[in-house]
């Protein structure tokens, strides 16, 4: 079980690392061909709409709900010989989500123009026109990222990390090609389009069929039920913590040009070590963590979710303090200096700074909540998101102060120079 887990890290850990690094490309990508323009703030906002679809159906989590039920399936087909029972609730459940994901596509794309208005109202009519369109191209790629996280799903159950790893690295090489041949923010988003339908989803189904694959469509199964009994607190919790994402936007549209994209940086900067430290550790640890609690071995399960929380802690805070002391150093290194000027550098570097007050908490509840998946229980995760949902909003208000006590210091020191 240790050898099983140590493979899976090491993979999830070595993915991850380059999945991240390859997202340090993408943004320096997009932050050296948009800068800080309109068009930059009009791409970042165009994943509000996409990215709550995507939590709302917790695309990123389906695998987490899935797993146990397909792990039971076949410890089952051990004894009978037979995976069909898998498969059927498989193919039920592809059905089903498959079902809701594109129709709720189709709804949001024709309402689209009324939420980006109601969302984003402080931007001017022409940058709202542009986030309508870039919104409506990002949009499909949800379809890919949910039924592919459900393919993933039968992967991880076998053991089988590599194909599912992989993919997130063909995904952003998507985006960033997209980007360089096209150089503009539409180029970006159709980047974002293909790389979903080639990565999260292609390179996955290519896996799911070599694993024995069989696909019948059909809408009803035990499992459906369960999983929409498992999954509805999980959905809630995550689209609670998205929500916070939508609250900086918000505020960030009335704030100037630049400024969604300026927040979004320092927001990507945090997201680096979130993703490699507790989402590799919390996908690689999860296929074991549920055996070992539906075989009854609660003692080995909460000894090594332990174990990781503490190495994953140790890693986080060093990170949160190295980003915090040089940020404006490393957004100058990845972001150049042809687009941003160094007081906007400094910008965000403070506020990379204030989103690593969370990063600890951020990655400790990736990790956290896997515990409560692999037994079943989903509804304590949501009330970690809530509760982390909550600290944005306090978060929020202390980086609008400073952004604009700054700017009245600065302004000070001008006036006194003339």
């Amino acid at each position: 079980m240790s050898r099983a887990v140590g493979v899976a890290a090491i993979i999830w850990s070595v993915t991850a690392l380059a999945s991240r690094l390859l997202g340090l490309v993408r943004e320096s990508v997009i932050g050296r061909t948009l800068g800080q323009s309109s068009q930059a703030d009009a791409y970042w906002a165009s994943f509000v709409i996409p990215d709550f679809l995507n939590y709302l159906l917790a695309s990123g989590l389906l695998s987490i709900v899935f797993i146990p039920l397909f792990q039971k399936h076949l410890t089952a087909a051990r004894k009978t010989g037979s995976e069909d029972e898998a498969w059927r609730s498989f193919s039920a459940l592809f059905t089903v989500v498959g079902g809701i994901i594109i129709t709720a596509t189709v709804g949001l794309w024709f309402a689209t123009p009324a939420i980006v208005r109601s969302v984003f109202g402080e931007l001017a009519p022409a940058d709202q026109a542009l986030v309508v369109v870039l919104t409506r191209i990002v949009l499909p790629a949800q379809i890919f990222h949910v039924l592919g996280g459900l393919m993933s799903a039968t992967l991880q159950a076998r053991d089988k990390h590599v194909l599912p790893a992989m993919a997130p690295i063909v995904y952003v090489s998507g985006i960033i090609v997209g980007g360089l041949v096209f150089q503009s923010a539409k180029g970006f988003a159709w980047g974002v389009l293909i790389g979903a339908a080639l990565g999260p989803f292609g390179l996955v189904l290519v896996g799911t069929i070599r694993s024995g694959m069989r696909f019948r469509p059909r809408l009803r199964h035990p499992d459906v039920r369960t999983w929409l009994v498992r999954s509805l607190p999980v959905m809630l919790g995550a689209s609670v913590i998205v929500v916070d994402d939508w609250i900086v936007k918000h505020y960030a549209a009335g704030m100037g040009e630049g400024s969604i994209a300026r927040l979004q940086y320092g927001r990507t900067l945090m997201k680096v070590p979130m993703g490699i430290f507790g989402m590799a550790a919390g996908l690689a640890a999860f296929p074991s963590l549920s055996r070992l609690f539906t075989e009854g071995k609660h003692a080995e399960a909460r000894a090594m979710l332990t174990q990781s929380l503490r190495a994953m802690w140790v890693l986080a805070f060093a990170t949160q303090a190295a980003l915090t002391v040089a940020g404006t150093e490393i957004a100058t290194v990845i972001w150049g200096t042809t687009r941003f000027t160094h007081a906007q550098h400094v910008e965000i570097g403070l506020y990379t700074a204030v989103f690593c007050l969370g990063l600890w908490a951020w990655s400790g509840a990736l990790l956290f909540a896997r515990g409560f998946y692999a037994q079943g229980r989903t509804w304590p995760p949501t009330l970690i998101g809530t509760l982390a949902a909550a600290g944005v909003l306090t978060i929020i208000p202390g980086i609008l102060v400073v952004y604009f006590v700054r700017n009245h210091i600065a302004k000070g020191f001008a006036l006194g120079r003339t």
